[in-house]
């Protein structure tokens, strides 16, 4: 979607430009995610185009608008083009999402609890036990 601002004597109008083009039988897009990070997005969108899924991202240069507009509205965000493909984009992201996948290991030697991503104890560093790999 993108906007054009009409001045108007102490507001602002905000029109629509132009429709994104839909393919025929398409019911119209749906919003998946919104963040503030366009990093994450971007990753994202990289993400759904590998399983199959036509996405667009909004809002990636609507940043100007930011103090006549409420901040989060700003945010950009990624837009299924497919309704039938809104449910497996959501479980991708909810999969992505999930931090419950991230585990500790417990070090051997001195019993401190560390990240899933380290290799040695951060604490007496020695190395971790092939065991937990």
């Amino acid at each position: 979607m993108v906007f054009v601002a009409e001045h108007c004597p102490d507001k602002f109008k905000w029109e629509y430009m132009h429709e994104p083009k839909q393919k025929e039988g398409d019911h119209g897009m749906k919003k998946l995610l919104s963040n503030e990070n366009p990093f994450i997005l971007a990753n994202t969108k990289e993400l759904l185009a590998q399983s199959g899924i036509d996405c667009s991202i909004r809002n990636e240069f609507i940043g100007g608008a930011s103090g006549e507009l409420p901040h989060f509205e700003l945010w950009p965000e990624i837009w299924v083009l497919q309704d039938e493909d809104l449910e497996r984009a959501q479980a991708i992201v909810e999969e992505i999402s999930d931090n419950s996948r991230i585990e500790e290991w417990t070090c051997n030697f001195c019993q401190e609890n560390n990240a899933d991503s380290f290799e040695y104890c951060w604490n007496c560093r020695k190395e971790r036990p092939a065991s937990q790999l």
